[in-house]
Parts: structure tokens; C-alpha cells; sequence
């Protein structure tokens, strides 16, 4: 007689369910990994998006305009102690009516408008993200807390209209006195023009913006050198409270540092001198 087959005992019921239950734990958290990971390559890949849209801007504004004509002051105030970044402004060119750049009969630049770049704090942050930002002050004195820095960039026509083609309607640079009456904080993202031509923002969360003429003067006079940070808010706000904390080495900040060297030269005695950017032609301006 055929003797029939025994079913499985309990240990090897119990051993089954552990193993299989090991192993939905493992594929569990591997699903769980690749999901942080994932949001984090997002949120970074994000913040580095709009360091470059930063980078672009200020590079196709300043590259055929001219370091003789620029200037860099504090912006109006951040949270707390600190400052929010810089402002920093510069002649261009460009006539608004044709993007073309405008030139004198002498074949120089003929300035039109005054360009600023400068942060704020929206007047309406709570609203925005919940809460104020306590802010705190790095070193230099500039607020290192809040990430929610709007990168405002404005165009100005002071003074008399400057017209393409009429020298003496020519735009001047506008001093650290009299720049600060353009500096409006936005609420939200919409920017009071303040007497300007036209504001827009050029990046709606930044963490630093800092500007500094010629560090190495005695190599590069007319070097402008670029500091910008932006920080992955969605992952920053899972780990940290977010605007009571120093942010500046956060691994959720990333960090952008760059030069521009404008194309109008600083000086005569600067010709046939050798650039980084290779062997560059000088004329007077």
C-alpha cells in the first residue's frame, strides 16, 4: 500500500515565514532607500539648476559691459542680524527696444541702463513657508540661515531717458547713495519696480549672494568673482528646522563660485596682457 506523503512540520512553516519575511524587509527597505535617494538627487539637482540660471543671467548681462563700471554695496536687511547679500549693480549697453548693443560714434559702448542684481526677504514670508526665519550672521556679517532669498534683477533708467543713438542722453552709474531707493523687497515673488524700468526675479530661493571686486588686484583688476548658494529645501526641511540653522556647510546646500571678466577693457595699460581666458584685444574706451 502506497504510504502517503507527510505535510510540512512547524519548523519548517516557521523557517519559510522568516525567510520570507526577511526578504520583504530587505525589498522594503531597498524600495525605501531609492526613494530617499532619489528625492535628494532631485532636490540637489534642483538647487544646482538654479545656481547656473544665476550664473547665465549675470554672465550674458555683464560679459560685453565693463568692469570701470560697476559697483557692489550691502543689500537691504535679512532676518535676524545678518544682511541679506549683496547688491550689485553695472552700465549696459543693451538698448531695451532692440536687445542689440548700443555704440557712440567712436565705436565704444554707449550706456543706456543701470542694472541691479540684488536679495530680499519677501515682506510676506510667514505666508509663504509657514514661518519666519530667525537668521543668524556668519563671520562677515551676512545671514547664513534662511534659504528663501529672492534674487531680484532690475533695470534702470535714471535721470533723463538714454536713447540709442543720442550721446548725450548717456546713462551714468548710479552711486551706493542713491542705489538703495531701488532696492524693494517683493511680496511673494512680485517685485515693486521702485522707480525702475522693470524687475523680475531671477531666482525665487537663494541662501548667499555675494559679489566681490577684484580680489587679486595686483593679477586680475577687472576680475568680478561670484559666490551663490542654494539649498534643497524639501530635503532640508525633513532633518532640520529650517531658518534657525547655520545652512552654509548643510549637505543639503549646494555652492557655486565663478568669475566673469567683462569684455570692455579696464584700463589702456592693459593691452596685450594675457587673460585666463587666453590673448584678448584691448582698445580705449
Amino acid at each position: 500500500m502506497r504510504r502517503a506523503r507527510a505535510g510540512f512540520t512547524v519548523a519548517e512553516i516557521l523557517v519559510s515565514f522568516f525567510i520570507f519575511g526577511f526578504a520583504m524587509s530587505i525589498l522594503a527597505y531597498a524600495l525605501v532607500s531609492s526613494k530617499n535617494i532619489l528625492a535628494e538627487t532631485v532636490g540637489s539637482s534642483d538647487a544646482s539648476q538654479t545656481l547656473r540660471k544665476v550664473y547665465l543671467s549675470l554672465e550674458k548681462d555683464l560679459r560685453p559691459g565693463s568692469y570701470n563700471f560697476t559697483d557692489v554695496t550691502t543689500s537691504i536687511g535679512g532676518p535676524g542680524s545678518g544682511t541679506s547679500g549683496d547688491a550689485f549693480w553695472f552700465l549696459s549697453a543693451a538698448d531695451p527696444a532692440t536687445e542689440m548693443q548700443a555704440r557712440t560714434n567712436s565705436a565704444r559702448p554707449l550706456w543706456l541702463r543701470n542694472i541691479v542684481y540684488y536679495t530680499a526677504i519677501p515682506t510676506n514670508h510667514a505666508s509663504l513657508y509657514g514661518s519666519n526665519c530667525a537668521g543668524g550672521a556668519n563671520a562677515d556679517g551676512y545671514d547664513s540661515f534662511c534659504p528663501h532669498k529672492v534674487l531680484i534683477r532690475k533695470t534702470i533708467d535714471s535721470g533723463g531717458a538714454s536713447v540709442a543713438g543720442d550721446e548725450a542722453s548717456e546713462e551714468s552709474l548710479l552711486t551706493v547713495g542713491n542705489i538703495g531707493a531701488y532696492l524693494s523687497a517683493p511680496t511673494g515673488f512680485n517685485v515693486p519696480l521702485a522707480g525702475a524700468e522693470d524687475a523680475h526675479v531671477v531666482a525665487p530661493a537663494l541662501l548667499t549672494f555675494r559679489v566681490e571686486k577684484a580680489p587679486i588686484a595686483s593679477s586680475w583688476p577687472d576680475e568680478l568673482r561670484f559666490r551663490i548658494q542654494a539649498t534643497a529645501l524639501e530635503e532640508l526641511g525633513k532633518t532640520t528646522k529650517v531658518g534657525s540653522t547655520d545652512l552654509e556647510a548643510a549637505p543639503q546646500t549646494e555652492v557655486m563660485e565663478f568669475s566673469i571678466f567683462p569684455e570692455v577693457p579696464y584700463s589702456p595699460s592693459r593691452r596685450n596682457r594675457k587673460s585666463p581666458g587666453g590673448d584678448r584685444a584691448y582698445r580705449d574706451l
